[in-house]
């Protein structure tokens, strides 16, 4: 009875969407759209595709940043933040900033590309925390590996992903051995998940991922510390907790833009008390208008040819060529594991297996999550099939542009929350990473907390640092994006409702599942636990016997976890 009600409510939603364009009569451009993409006969319209599109884009672009600040931090441990930003160290570190960051804009246009006009869903592809972090920790950069064996990796992962993605029996047998109970909490998964990571990178808390190996009991992100909270932090809890409330009424009210109200609102707001307690002196640092945000925002934008000096975009120009430069580099370096201490062999076997179950498990959270909303004609698992050929192609090219995997990701969900029912919305997004692959603007607009910049002179000193672009990418913070996040990760664990709560043997492995994604930041980890659970508890509850092919996928999992 509950799950008719609410699909009545969600049918009266997009009705109502749909009801609008009906009454004003849909364009000629909406209507020549349609034939291809099927917004309108999905029940959505061309402008709440912009709309969705464009949330999805902003959510997506300060994750790519998030994740860049994430992966650059590793490979760039050795920069300090001191003020020599023109000194040979930072310079290189501003180079590996800008190759991480064009590289995942490319990768990004490409894998939104594919999702829009291939499988005409409103997803974006993006390098996401989760598999970055999976890739630095979970097998790690310690024993002599490089950033090219990681990438080698993921570049062999990808290859036999999209083998397995290309063959129907072999795409459907794996996803068949998933267990139904660990199959329906991966889109729980995937939203805890995510909003594990959002709310360690609000910077307010601190804390420790714990999983499999030595290398992985370390702290991910160091937060500031409740009771140093400065002006903007502050101001960033307070635009968080407005976008929180917005979503929150939003989803009770069931109206329309569940995420690009909150994410605005709580920006403006943020925006708003940062004004009204550190006023509008630019050489304040705890001010939203200060140095540090108007060089990210503007002055990064421009080259040596201006007074602003070197800055992002002289980086970019430069950037495009190495990250297409360097594509013979993962083979070539990446195959060399003679500085590495371990079995080289075992670490590609088990890393490849890992990359390759944790993309198949996170398309299939995603897609699931947003199957009720779309209202296509196909399938779940037809979705699901053109999604993951799309997603295993993009991984194939992540690697070789110097990025780590790339999954849909919670921002795509966000946008079928918006309302958005096509892959016009993944165009829509596209735009924005062409766009963004010329300016850093986007991610500045967004940011809570910014690198200080006290004075003119030091502002001046930064702009025609050569490496002064380094502090401004280690300092941002995304306190109100992260909020939105949270919200978007904690609700896609409504798919937990389809569960029989009463069974244990669908109860115990979803818990299961769910807790030890979370705390390993692997989604592979908490599917194994999940997996050989509901396996032992299927065994002795209804004594049929073993499933092969679950059997056989479970052992592949524990298997690639103990060799990790």
């Amino acid at each position: 009875m509950e799950k008719n009600l609410h699909e009545n409510e969600e049918l009266e939603l997009q009705y109502e969407e749909y009801e609008e364009e009906e009454y004003r009569g849909p364009s000629g451009f909406s209507l020549l759209l349609n034939r291809y993409f099927h917004h309108l006969d999905r029940g959505g319209s061309l402008g709440g595709e912009i709309v969705a599109g464009i949330a999805m884009f902003f959510l997506s672009i300060c994750v790519i940043f998030m994740n860049m600040q994430l992966v650059g931090g590793v490979i760039n441990s050795d920069v300090e933040l001191v003020n020599a930003p023109d000194s040979a160290v930072n310079i290189t570190a501003a180079s590996v900033y800008t190759q991480l960051y064009v590289g995942a804009i490319l990768v990004s246009i490409l894998g939104s590309l594919l999702m829009g006009l291939v499988a005409r869903l409103p997803f974006t592809q993006v390098s996401t925390m989760g598999f970055a972090s999976s890739l630095l920790c979970l097998v790690g950069t310690h024993s002599g590996l490089t950033w090219e064996n990681l990438l080698f990796i993921n570049l062999v992962a990808g290859i036999l992903y999209a083998v397995l993605s290309a063959v129907p029996a072999l795409r459907q047998w794996i996803t068949d051995a998933i267990p139904t109970p660990v199959r329906k909490t991966l889109p729980a998964a995937v939203g805890l998940m995510t909003a594990y990571y959002a709310l360690q990178m609000t910077g307010l808390v601190t804390t420790a991922t714990i999983g499999f190996g030595t290398s992985q009991q370390i702290t991910l992100i160091n937060g500031l510390a409740v009771t140093d909270l400065r002006t903007l932090a502050l101001c960033g809890i307070i635009g968080a907790a407005v976008a929180v409330g917005l979503f929150i009424l939003l989803k009770l009210l069931r109206r329309k833009h569940l995420v690009m109200l909150p994410l605005l609102g709580g920006t403006v707001a943020f925006a708003l008390a940062s004004l009204l307690l550190g006023g509008t002196d630019t050489s304040n640092t705890e001010s939203f208008i200060n140095f540090g945000r108007v060089w990210l925002v503007a002055g990064s934008q421009a080259s040596q040819f201006t007074p602003f000096g070197d800055s992002y975009l002289t980086y970019s120009m430069d950037a495009i060529g190495a990250v297409f430069g360097n594509m013979g580099s993962v083979v070539t370096k990446g195959m060399d594991f003679s500085a590495y201490t371990g079995n080289s062999l075992i670490l590609v076997v088990s890393g490849v297996l890992c990359y390759v179950l944790a993309g198949l498990f996170g398309v299939q959270g995603v897609v699931l999550a947003s199957e009720d909303r779309l209202n296509a004609p196909e399938t779940a698992e037809e979705n699901l099939h053109k999604a993951m050929l799309c997603n295993a192609l993009t991984n194939v090219a992540a690697p070789l542009f110097g990025v780590a995997g790339v999954t849909p990701g919670v921002s795509s969900v966000a946008a079928v929350k918006d309302n958005a029912k096509s892959g016009i919305a993944s165009i829509v997004a596209c735009i924005g990473f062409v766009i963004s692959l010329f300016v850093m603007a986007f991610p500045a607009l967004f940011a809570t907390v910014t690198y200080g910049v006290p004075s003119m002179n030091t502002w001046n000193y930064f702009a025609y640092g050569n490496g002064g672009i380094v502090y401004l990418i280690q300092g941002v913070v995304f306190t109100v994006v992260d909020a939105v996040l949270i919200c978007v990760g904690i609700s896609m664990a409504a798919a937990l409702k389809d569960l029989d709560w009463k069974d244990i043997s669908q109860s115990v492995p979803a818990v299961v599942t769910l807790v030890a994604s979370v705390l390993t930041a692997n989604l592979l980890a908490g599917a194994a636990c999940g997996t050989v659970l509901n396996l032992l508890l299927s065994l002795g509850k209804d004594k049929k016997p073993l499933s092969v092919p679950s059997a056989f996928v479970a052992v592949l999992m524990v298997v690639t976890m103990v060799l990790l």
